[in-house]
């Protein structure tokens, strides 16, 4: 605790408000709030009474207190609350920069769109908790497969949208392909028995003429057209053009439960 001759000290300064709020490390953080001359300071002491901090405006408290808040609400309103990725306001907004720095400085961007093969099948059978455990795993594999640059969304109940800057179609495809390989391998533990699941993946580069509508469409008709192609496997747009599409297909055929749904 402070000394006896510390606090007498402390009661001399008139005009002056004293707090004393002990927290954690043993710590006592001493707020001085200026009457009528506008400044204040914070004194942080250890047990000894001993000054660590000094001078720390209790408007620089604030403005960090706000910054945290505005941070905290940025994250609220950008985040899927499950998988801890981005959400498709997030994803929107996203888009839509990535097609501006293109127009202005031709850098190249590429875009995935994954989805689960057979979802439904998982949640009726298992159940949406299990569900939930499903995405929160593929979401940790595809995490780990990409590099720390690209961005992961989700878009929908089990669709998830990655952006990869700096990249071309033909790296963008070869990625699609490591990410559509490891989750193939990904077995989610669940009682005494594991679940394995697979995904479909489509893509596309972006080009000069796309607006976020026409980049996002070609990048879900390719998705569209693996699942119908087999799901577990790979369609890449490199242009404007499905003919000129990059398509990757596992060398084994993908596991595929009883229900046929998408």
């Amino acid at each position: 605790m402070i000394s006896k001759r510390s606090a007498e000290t402390l009661k001399q300064n008139e005009g002056i408000i004293w707090l004393a709020v002990c927290v954690s490390a043993g710590l006592i953080c001493l707020g001085q709030f200026g009457l009528g001359n506008g400044w204040q300071s914070l004194l942080v002491l250890n047990s000894g009474g001993v000054g660590l901090i000094s001078c720390l405006g209790l408007s620089e408290i604030r403005r960090r207190s706000d910054e945290q808040e505005i941070q905290r609400l940025h994250e609220v309103a950008t985040t899927d609350a499950l998988t801890g990725t981005g959400n498709r306001r997030w994803f929107d907004q996203e888009m839509g920069r990535r097609v501006t720095q293109f127009r202005r400085y031709r850098t190249p961007c590429s875009l995935l769109v994954i989805d689960v093969d057979h979802f439904k099948n998982i949640n009726d059978t298992w159940g949406h908790d299990v569900g939930d455990q499903v995405l929160v795993a593929l979401v940790r594999v595809i995490t780990a497969t990409l590099r720390d640059i690209d961005m992961l969304f989700r878009v929908g109940g089990e669709e998830f949208a990655a952006l990869l800057p700096e990249t071309d179609g033909k790296n963008a495809a070869t990625a699609a392909e490591r990410v559509r390989a490891a989750i193939s391998d990904l077995q989610i533990p669940v009682g005494n028995r594991r679940i394995q699941i697979n995904a479909s993946v489509g893509g596309s580069q972006l080009l000069s003429s796309d607006s976020t509508e026409t980049w996002y469409k070609r990048a879900d008709t390719a998705l569209l057209e693996a699942k119908q192609s087999g799901r577990d496997r790979v369609v890449f747009y490199t242009s404007s053009n499905p003919s000129s599409s990059i398509r990757v297909q596992p060398s084994v055929g993908p596991c595929k439960p009883a229900d046929p749904s998408l």
